[in-house]
């Protein structure tokens, strides 16, 4: 019976936090257009495409969750960009 306990108690936690990372917003960064989405996580809807700089590499997002910077590699040439959004 505990280790029936325990599973269903380990089950609960996961499955909430699951739940819980299911709402918010996704970024994502399309390298071949040169953008990126910004979707709602709950509807799986698009919101936004946006215009980043050539080739969108990979994405910070600050802690409040109101700036994304994108680093671009560009065209291969020397140095690469910060795209803000």
């Amino acid at each position: 019976m505990y280790k029936t306990f325990c599973t269903s108690c380990l089950l609960g936690l996961v499955t909430a936090t699951v739940l819980h990372a299911q709402t918010g917003t996704l970024v994502v960064l399309n390298k071949r257009a040169n953008t990126a989405d910004i979707i709602d996580v709950e509807s799986g809807q698009t919101l936004q495409t946006l215009p980043t700089g050539q080739v969108p590499h990979g994405a910070a997002i600050s802690s409040d969750g109101r700036v994304v910077v994108t680093t671009d590699y560009g065209a291969r040439a020397s140095g690469t960009t910060l795209t803000i959004i």
